[in-house]
């Protein structure tokens, strides 16, 4: 198989780099620098232990083209999801789709031009830094993966991403019904809007009664999840990279950018499922306010303390 990854960002070229390392062929799409740099330099993969430039093969999505064997990862932050799946041409319809986005939506989105669709719950700390390089910030392995199929038959599919992931490090987990690792992963999702809008001493708290929050509505909403814990089941820890330690996950780090955050795709749903079920989630929804609030007034840091918040 080819795992052509769309979106080369922190997860796809972190899983990736890490699947070519382990023999597998991967090809990556991307755009604008990111591609320049992939095309001209390689992607530089690195990891607490190791740090190596691969040279991959890259292509935007117009120069792309699928083949016998082929998968496509879909690993574009989920508000870009459904552009970059309408800019795939019609032949990539018959092609297996593996969804390594955050939150719930991307599995339906891409069952509307695929056939065959995996959903999975990625609990994996990842980065991106300009302009291609990938880090993998865990050990003694890079963190984990639950994979499952949504749509159509793709056992086979599941079953060999998961063997691949494991040979490149990942703990990697076949499933016949994802949902509920999929569904619990979305509640850690909701975390990401408090880190980037709450300041350091207060973040924590914030953080975890917004998860705490979205799995009361899941479960209250009758929706499958596992425990936050089963996401991840051996411990893992946070190595250094070129002597620094990992900063914020993906939602602080588009703050710190001046970037869209990925929060109205996420925390939004959450608070739209209370309200259809006449179920509470203030919290979430002052999280989704503030970060309208850090857009419409470009914060580049955190601001909101706890008491600010109805915890």
């Amino acid at each position: 198989m080819r795992w052509v990854v769309l979106g080369a960002g922190a997860i796809g070229g972190g899983l990736g780099g890490a699947l070519a390392r382990a023999g597998e062929e991967v090809h990556l799409i991307a755009r604008g620098t990111r591609l320049q740099a992939l095309q001209r330099d390689g992607l530089r993969w690195q990891t607490p232990d190791l740090d190596e430039t691969l040279m991959l093969s890259a292509s935007s999505v117009e120069d792309a083209s699928p083949r016998p064997g082929d998968v496509l990862c879909l690993a574009t932050k989920l508000q870009d999801a459904q552009a970059a799946l309408r800019g795939l041409g019609r032949a990539w319809g018959e092609v297996p789709l593996v969804c390594w986005t955050s939150g719930i939506q991307a599995p339906s989105w891409a069952a509307e031009r695929h056939d065959t669709v995996l959903g999975c719950a990625v609990n994996v700390p990842a980065s991106i830094e300009a302009p291609a390089v990938a880090r993998l910030w865990a050990r003694p392995h890079y963190g984990a993966m639950h994979l499952g199929v949504t749509h159509g038959e793709g056992g086979a599919v599941r079953d060999a991403l998961a063997a691949a992931l494991a040979r490149a490090g990942f703990d990697a987990f076949a499933h016949d019904d994802v949902a509920p690792y999929v569904n619990a992963k979305w509640c850690t999702n909701l975390m990401g809007a408090a880190q980037a809008l709450v300041v350091p001493e207060d973040f924590e708290a914030v953080a975890l009664a917004a998860l705490a929050e979205g799995r009361a509505v899941l479960q209250a909403a009758g929706w499958p999840l596992v425990s936050t814990e089963a996401l991840s089941p051996r411990p893992i820890s946070l190595g250094t990279i070129d002597g620094e330690q990992r900063g914020g996950g993906s939602t602080w780090k588009s703050l710190q950018q001046g970037k869209p955050l990925e929060s109205p795709w996420l925390n939004g749903p959450l608070v739209e499922l209370a309200e259809a079920e006449g179920l509470a989630a203030p919290l979430n929804r002052a999280l989704l306010e503030g970060v309208a609030r850090a857009t419409r007034e470009r914060w580049s840091a955190p601001r909101l303390r706890g008491n600010d918040l109805p915890l």
